[in-house]
């Protein structure tokens, strides 16, 4: 709130046309419910689960939310430098989350310690 009213935003806040709008306000208030909620359940996902869980949902939901834009929108342009791109940035976090998950897996095997040798079995 600070920088808002020292960088003199605050003051154009009050000059925003729509700013009395009931439209603008309905919509306002839905997106900021909206953005605790999303904030909430991520912090749910991650007490219930693992980070690294957390981390592949916030991944598979990231994907899907940029198909429905590219798809829904008709501004995206289909190219192969976007289209590219893309990919790249997928596979990235992808590849991040694998990682994770299998020093996780490493860690939990070391932490366990050996396993106990079978027994053989009589005939």
């Amino acid at each position: 709130m600070g920088s808002l009213f020292f960088s003199g935003e605050l003051d154009r806040i009050g000059e925003y046309p729509s700013l009395w709008d009931t439209s603008f306000q309905v919509f306002f208030v839905v997106s900021a419910v909206q953005a605790f909620l999303l904030n909430f359940l991520i912090f749910m996902c991650t007490r219930v689960n693992s980070p690294l869980i957390t981390s592949i949902t916030g991944t598979v939901k990231d994907l899907f939310t940029n198909v429905l834009g590219m798809t829904l929108f008709g501004d995206f342009p289909f190219n192969l430098v976007n289209m590219l791109s893309i990919v790249i940035c997928f596979s990235g976090s992808v590849w991040y989350s694998r990682l994770k998950y299998v020093a996780s897996i490493e860690g939990k095997a070391a932490a366990s310690g050996p396993n106990p040798p079978h027994e053989a079995q009589k005939p």
